[in-house]
């Protein structure tokens, strides 16, 4: 913090950017060249010991020497009044640390970094890593703190202090142990010589954490952590976290962090081919994902608009229902009038002929009546001309009476029909047929219970048929409508 604001040569001191056990890192500005440096500062208390400045110095000669898009570029190495200095180029961005607090701060319900994301940070870093290790440049400080990402999602490896060049003396005594406990190999924790290799189990851990949110090896201070990677045999796997991670890519970790080098991927460049493929494949499934899924939309689509139509046709066919009953109620109401009319009538004409019969019975009794009177009269007067003639007899006038015929009372009677047996014949009449407009209202049912069936609507269709069978129960219409009944019921 005392250097900021402060000139060192040819840079500005701005800002504090990071702080580690290797060297304090500011942004800066070149003030020869106007441009932005991130500048990497060995810490004072190193100033004395000959290893950490030739360490520093080492670093930035690896850097120097590492020209790739995902390697950070080192523009100069100086010291400035016993200040180990080296300037980098300065990154707009956050660390891969940042991020991954930053998620982990988060609500609960975040979804966390994507799978897609997490694959492309890894596969920048093998490719650094791969062509680091072309160079003979071995890191051994993968960690997120050292993986950068600029805005636009490009990922730079920094801090190359424990770098290693194969092939050349080691800096640090024999069982000496640096590197950060968490991202260890267990060959790298115990001490022991390390390779290539330990960068690949490295990156495996970070690609671990990305997936899972977590790290298998877990302890409450670096020499634990370091005590259960170099004894544990057994590893958790990614999927013990997050039962959802594709076991694919679960493999591909697994292998990556065996305990042993020689189980593991043998190249930068063999795991950076394996996680490839993976992707490709997962980018297919996404694809065969999202072309199902706009099949599936299309589809909804077309069955949404299916059904508008069918509603569409239901509602017409409703209305034709209605339609079809308002017309039914109009020609019930009819026929019922006009059944009325015709019942009023036959119960004026039935009446009617019962007045007429009651007249005729009271006119031919009338008329009886007076031919008894009649008869009587004439018998009267016979009976007095008999006993005249009696008289006239016994005086000597005798003279013989003529006969007179007595009228018979059946010459006098007609046969009659009585009301009742003429209301009898009528009724015998009604049953043996059915007036017209009666057999109308019967084929209205009919075809109103058909429309129904056509339009779907088995309970309607089976009430029409229900009205016939209660007004005319025991005719051959009512079989019918009990037999189209039991069809329509089979059918549902």
């Amino acid at each position: 913090l005392r250097l900021i604001g402060k000139e060192l040569g040819d840079f500005h001191i701005i800002r504090l950017l990071a702080k580690g056990g290797m060297g304090i890192v500011y942004e800066a500005e070149q003030t020869s060249l106007n441009r932005k440096v991130a500048l990497k500062i060995l810490p004072n208390h190193f100033l004395n010991e000959f290893i950490s400045i030739e360490r520093f110095r080492q670093e930035a000669q690896a850097i120097a020497n590492l020209h790739h898009p995902n390697i950070v570029q080192i523009y100069q190495f100086s010291h400035w009044e016993n200040t180990h200095f080296f300037a980098m180029e300065f990154i707009e961005g956050k660390t891969l640390e940042e991020i991954l607090r930053i998620k982990r701060n988060k609500a609960v319900d975040d979804e966390g970094i994507p799978l897609s994301w997490s694959l492309d940070i890894i596969i920048q870093v093998l490719k650094a890593l791969e062509f680091a290790h072309s160079k003979e440049v071995i890191h051994r400080d993968i960690k997120p703190a050292n993986i950068m990402l600029d805005t636009s999602g490009r990922v730079f490896l920094t801090d190359f202090g424990l770098v290693k060049h194969m092939g050349r003396e080691k800096l640090e005594a024999e069982g000496y142990t640096i590197g950060t406990p968490e991202y260890m190999s267990p060959e790298q924790a115990a001490g022991e010589p390390v390779d290539w290799r330990t960068d690949i189990y490295s990156s495996g851990l970070v690609l671990y954490e990305l997936i899972s949110g977590q790290l298998p090896y877990q302890g409450s201070s670096p020499v634990s952590i370091i005590a259960n990677r170099i004894v544990t045999q057994e590893i958790r796997r990614p999927t013990e976290f997050d039962p959802d991670i594709p076991h694919e890519i679960e493999r591909i970790i697994m292998r990556s962090i065996a305990r042993h080098p020689s189980e593991r991927y043998q190249s930068a460049l063999e795991m950076h081919d394996a996680v490839e493929k993976f992707r490709s494949e997962q980018k297919i499934s996404e694809i065969v994902r999202s072309t199902a899924a706009k099949e599936q939309a299309r589809a909804k689509v077309v069955i949404e608009k299916e059904k508008e139509k069918a509603q569409a046709l239901i509602m017409e066919e409703k209305l034709k229902a209605t339609s079809l009953i308002i017309e039914e109620k109009k020609a019930i109401k009819k026929n019922e009038f006009l059944r009325i009319v015709k019942t009023s009538l036959a119960t004026i004409g039935f009446m009617s002929i019962i007045y007429f019969m009651l007249f005729l019975i009271y006119d031919t009794r009338r008329e009886e009546q007076t031919i008894k009177e009649d008869v009587a009269r004439e018998i009267a007067g016979r009976i007095k001309q008999r006993e005249a003639s009696k008289t006239a007899h016994q005086s000597g006038t005798a003279s013989t009476p003529a006969s007179l015929p007595v009228p018979s009372a059946a010459s006098v009677q007609q046969e009659q029909k009585t009301p009742a047996q003429s209301a009898n014949n009528e009724n015998a009449s009604s049953e043996n047929s059915l007036p017209n407009s009666e057999i109308d209202w019967i084929n209205t049912q009919f075809q109103l219970g058909k429309n129904y069936e056509y339009a779907h609507r088995p309970d309607l269709a089976i009430e029409s048929y229900i009205k016939i069978i209660r007004t005319y129960p025991d005719t051959k219409y009512a079989e019918r409508a009990r037999s189209l009944i039991q069809s329509l019921n089979q059918q549902r």
